[in-house]
């Protein structure tokens, strides 16, 4: 089989990086040389990481754009998830986000990069007899610094964000060409540094390089002998920059917000393997730490977290007791909650398209059915419910990354409740919750709710006060979808209706058979690469989002 290989062809790229865990080996090995044969008109470049511990093969693949079609990922997709691997669209995400893949890309014992197609067979024989040097990825830092980009005789200016050992991502108005060799200097606080390097990537964020081999010793002196921070380099004089809260392996850098018993930080890790990385790090109140209660709830809603594993549950990254305090470490999700783009489509009274609110109601449901099905470590069923469900706790990034967070009023099914309406948030309480009850229906009647909500701007049980609103939950039909948006007659009207019967037996009696419903409504590959467009869109303006975990 004879790959060609592409050399200085420009463009933008698009990244899509596939990981297969558990599992690697021939079927895996004729997963990626089919892509090599099928997309060989496109492919530009290979990064290739084999982690022996857990076995787990790293591939990202670099396609020219204007070559890469929905097709082209629907099909990837597939053949990977049939493999057994999972597919990540690399380019799409943001920084942070980039950091949690490329911190566990840096595990990987060997390593290539930046590799044409026609040298991947024989770096996957290497890989596979565990053969070859290892080439370790670096951690970047995040810097705000002048650049200067030299292309042959020509000479770029831009601002380097972010700067490694091993490379930089520089913004500029003139961007080389993919794979163009270059000259990057950078001006830093004790001087510039120079350093010979490759175009991996030209995309809006910028021109990512890969330095030289010989470069990144001379590179690694300098941030070893300058250091950096998320705010860039440290060259302001110790007495004007307060001193970093630190709690164990975490650096508290803000507030991302305070609740009763908790508040929960944006932090950095600053020790250990996974050096570098930005986390969302929730931290028990000194004062609530004296009371039993709420440690036996804050450590229940850490364990519950632990044992949930899905690409829409926000991921629980560490627990523990860290410098006396009480600690949750969970992934950022760098974005906005759905009440917030809820506020958003009210202002400019524009709902979400209807393919976009079943889309996120769709992913709310996929994320629902793995907490009703979650186990503990023994493998029993726990029968978990979340007991908050509510466009608040639905988070989506600017990528478009949708995730689950905030297990703070979870419980096991059966539970008797006795102050729900206080508890809650009692527009989202089912008839059922609000005579106590906690059934994984609960949480199927809010995720209904919260979909009537995505697609009229109105809540279906309205009251002018507490007790108007609970009886209208109990004894009132919604508002017909039709009557409150044309479109949305027929086949989702219906759904919509079984999801709010007042008899729980009538309703969906399960996240999957509700979910599959909505499946029909929405395209899987266009709708859901959508998103990131839309929250661009609706927060244009600007705005502070939400992290996870707040």
């Amino acid at each position: 089989m004879r790959y060609a290989r592409r050399v200085n062809e420009g463009g933008e790229t698009v990244e899509r990086a596939i990981l297969f865990e558990g599992a690697v080996g021939d079927r895996q090995r004729a997963c990626v040389d089919s892509w090599l044969s099928d997309y060989d008109f496109s492919l530009l470049q290979v990064d290739l990481g084999l982690r022996e511990a857990g076995r787990a093969l790293f591939v990202i693949l670099r396609f020219r754009e204007d070559r890469f079609t929905d097709t082209t990922h629907a099909a990837l997709v597939a053949a990977a998830e049939h493999a057994g691997g999972s597919v990540i669209a690399l380019s799409e995400l943001e920084y942070q986000e980039r950091g949690h893949f490329l911190s566990r890309f840096a595990e990987c014992g060997w390593q290539r990069l930046g590799i044409g197609p026609d040298e991947v067979p024989k770096a996957l024989d290497e890989a596979f007899s565990r053969g070859g040097a290892e080439r370790r990825a670096s951690v970047r830092h995040v810097v705000e610094a002048p650049g200067v980009l030299t292309v042959g005789d020509k000479k770029v200016d831009g601002t380097v964000e972010n700067l490694s050992a091993g490379g930089a991502l520089l913004r500029t108005t003139s961007p080389p060409l993919v794979q163009a060799k270059v000259e990057l200097e950078v001006t830093l606080p004790g001087g510039p540094v120079r350093a010979a390097a490759t175009v991996l990537n030209v995309s809006d964020r910028g021109v990512a390089l890969q330095f030289a081999p010989a470069a990144t010793p001379v590179v690694q002196a300098r941030l070893d002998a300058q250091p950096l921070t998320p705010s860039g380099v440290e060259g302001a004089p110790a007495a004007v920059r307060p001193a970093l809260e630190r709690v164990g392996p975490y650096e508290l850098l803000s507030l991302l917000g305070t609740g009763g018993t908790s508040d929960v930080h944006f932090a950095r890790v600053v020790e250990g393997p996974a050096l570098g990385i930005y986390v969302a790090l929730k931290r028990l109140h000194k004062r609530r730490a004296g009371d039993p209660a709420a440690v036996r709830a804050f450590e229940a809603e850490a364990k519950t977290l632990s044992l949930l594993k899905h690409p829409n549950i926000v991921r629980t990254i560490d627990t523990g007791v860290f410098g006396g305090h009480h600690c949750l470490v969970m992934e950022v999700i760098e974005g906005h909650d759905l009440a917030q783009i809820l506020r958003k489509c009210r202002s400019r009274k524009k709902p979400l398209p209807v393919d976009m609110a079943c889309y996120l109601a769709k992913v709310l449901l996929d994320a629902l059915g793995a907490v009703h099905s979650a186990k503990d470590e023994s493998g029993t069923a726990i029968d978990l419910v979340h007991g908050d469900v509510s466009p608040h706790n639905l988070f989506v990034s600017k990528t478009g990354v949708i995730k689950l967070g905030d297990f703070g009023r979870a419980r096991r099914a059966g539970t008797l409740l006795s102050r729900a309406v206080n508890e809650g948030r009692p527009s989202y309480l089912a008839p059922e919750a609000l005579a106590g009850e906690v059934y994984a229906s609960i949480d199927l009647w809010a995720a209904a709710v919260t979909l009537y909500e995505l697609l009229t701007l109105e809540q279906p049980f309205v009251g002018n006060s507490l007790d108007e609103l609970t009886q209208a939950i109990r004894s009132k039909r919604e508002t017909p979808l039709r009557e409150r948006r044309d479109e949305c007659s027929g086949p989702l009207e219906a759904v919509l209706k079984k999801a709010l019967e007042k008899n729980q037996s009538l309703r969906f009696q399960s996240a999957k058979a509700f979910g599959d419903t909505l499946a029909v409504q929405f395209h899987p590959v266009r709708t859901p690469r959508a998103v990131p467009e839309l929250v661009k869109e609706l927060f244009a303006a600007g705005g502070k989002g939400r992290a996870s975990g707040s």
